[in-house]
Formats: C-alpha cells, sequence, structure tokens
C-alpha cells in the first residue's frame, strides 16, 4: 500500500498545511503563466502529491539521510532556481525595451537575485556535497 489510508489524517489535514506549502509541487512562476482555473486544478494536484509524499515517508520508514537534510537540499535548489528566474527577469533591462514601470522593478529582480544566490550558498556550505550532487550550475537553467 503506497499512501496511507487516512490513519495518519493530521499529516493531510487541509487546515494544517501552511498556504506556502499548498503548492508545494508546483511554483507559483509557472502557475502564473495559466488560466486561474487551470492554476487551481495544478494547486489541487500538488497538494495531493505533497500529501503523498508526506504519508509515504511515515509509511515505509525513514530514508538514509535525515529530514533536515532533505528539507535544506530541496531549500537550496529551490532558491538556485529563485535566483535564476530573478536574474532573468533582471537581464530583461538589457535584452527588452521595457515600460517606465517595468524597469526599476526589474533592477529590483536583479538586486534580490544576488541576494537570494548568497542565501543559497549559506546552505550549501551547510550541506557539504549539495552543490556536486546539483548544483546551481544545473539547477541555473531548469
Amino acid at each position: 500500500m503506497g499512501c496511507n489510508d487516512g490513519e495518519d489524517a493530521k499529516f493531510n489535514s487541509a487546515d494544517r498545511i501552511p498556504d506556502w506549502e499548498r503548492v508545494a509541487v508546483f511554483r507559483e512562476t509557472f502557475l502564473s503563466l495559466l488560466h486561474p482555473e487551470c492554476a487551481a486544478a495544478f494547486r489541487r494536484v500538488g497538494e495531493t502529491v505533497y500529501n503523498w509524499a508526506i504519508e509515504d515517508q511515515f509509511s515505509f520508514g525513514r530514508s538514509a539521510r535525515s529530514w533536515i537534510a532533505r528539507d535544506l537540499s530541496g531549500a537550496a535548489l529551490d532558491l538556485r532556481f529563485s535566483e535564476s528566474f530573478l536574474g532573468d527577469v533582471g537581464r530583461s533591462t538589457q535584452l527588452s525595451h521595457l515600460t517606465l514601470d517595468d524597469e526599476p522593478r526589474a533592477r529590483v529582480a536583479a538586486r534580490v537575485a544576488r541576494q537570494v544566490g548568497q542565501e543559497a550558498r549559506k546552505l550549501e556550505r551547510a550541506m557539504p556535497g549539495l552543490a556536486g550532487r546539483r548544483g546551481a550550475e544545473e539547477v541555473g537553467r531548469i
């Protein structure tokens, strides 16, 4: 049995999942491209997949890696994605003719991209070998 049959309802109760985790499977940068109804459907699917992953973790026992190591690795990779995404937005000042409103927004994105990269490096330093497994070079283009 892959997913547990609700015995651990406390782990999949929608009222216990923080809003920022409800779309754990799909990034908002992707969902923002979709029609609102489609994005909502993807969020529901994402919440279901997230719940299955959490339930399976408790059903099948622990993996060789600690949950802290898994969480920090995932967070570092997500930060690298955000760094790259924001960097691309920031580079739009060089690649496109932006409106007067969007020009300063793009500059903010470039500045925040550098800050996010610094935070990712902090996590990577706490996780020796993280960059070697799947580091910024690869994640930057996902």
